[in-house]
């Protein structure tokens, strides 16, 4: 028996939280040539095991055990050196799937074949862009240009299991180069991965990284340039969700907006067929 999987680029939805929401815009009209893949999983039946002749009797507890949740595939380094082609991508070649947006926190759109936010300075709010369907389990990535010019505590990244307005996940990096993973509910942001140094992330104005991040079930491993930094757990949001990008001005910059371009968004759906 087989499964079928279908990763279909949605239109564009804007979905902004500021710790809060911003009403999004109309989506535009969605290119549906531009992502359409397959993946097919064969399921095999797993045999019933022949109980003993002479069954030991079980002694039962006075509290049931609490179930431990399965322990995913550690992904090697680099997962998309291997994965081969993506179940989805999009190279901002067109900006018919990405609306641009502009309000008092940031503002987006597809430039010269990147995707580009540019943070207008609401000191630690963060804002979010998606136009991907809801997928579950998976590893994303996404090129990341650095801004020329920013503060140390400026952030960027990727957006994923988005499940409203209000709630998800950010991971990404910081200009000064750490790395952090952040959990979202509503005004309340909640650190899964601190701000942390590693020299794998390139810093400075024009310098590029590839973040990427598998989701599997409440599991989640961090990659920045290929090489896996971070291995954590958080059982928050473990449904499907959206993917998309997000920025956070680490404070008042109004004057001095920090602009970062995003390329070549992928997506790996999780587990492989093998």
């Amino acid at each position: 028996m087989k499964r079928k999987i279908i990763l279909i680029l949605s239109a564009a939805i804007i979905l902004v939280i500021a710790l809060g929401a911003c009403a999004p815009q109309p989506p535009p009209t969605p290119d549906p040539t531009l992502v359409s893949a397959m993946v097919d999983a064969t399921v095999r039946a797993i045999p019933t095991a022949t109980p003993p002749s002479t069954p030991t009797p079980m002694v039962p507890t006075a509290v049931p055990p609490t179930p431990i949740p399965p322990t995913p595939t550690v992904l090697p380094n680099d997962p998309a050196a291997i994965f081969g082609a993506p179940d989805g991508s999009d190279d901002f070649s067109t900006n018919r799937n990405w609306s641009s947006f502009d309000n008092n926190c940031y503002k987006s759109g597809v430039v010269n074949g990147q995707f580009m936010m540019e943070g207008k300075g609401q000191p630690g709010l963060i804002c979010w862009q998606h136009s991907w369907a809801s997928v579950q389990n998976f590893y994303a990535d996404t090129q990341v240009t650095n801004p020329q010019t920013c503060r140390p505590n400026d952030r960027y990244g990727l957006y994923i299991r988005g499940q409203s307005e209000t709630q998800g996940y950010v991971y990404g990096i910081a200009c000064d180069g750490r790395f952090f993973m952040t959990k979202v509910d509503g005004p309340t942001a909640t650190a899964i991965v601190p701000l942390t140094a590693n020299q794998v992330v390139r810093v400075g104005g024009g310098q590029t990284n590839v973040i990427g991040i598998a989701a599997n079930n409440g599991t989640y491993q961090l990659f920045v340039n290929g090489v896996n930094v971070s291995n954590v757990s958080d059982y928050s949001y473990t449904a499907t969700g959206w993917i998309g990008f997000f920025i956070q001005a680490a404070s008042d910059n109004t004057g001095t907006p920090f602009t970062v371009f995003f390329d070549n968004l992928r997506v790996w759906l999780l587990p492989r067929p093998q």
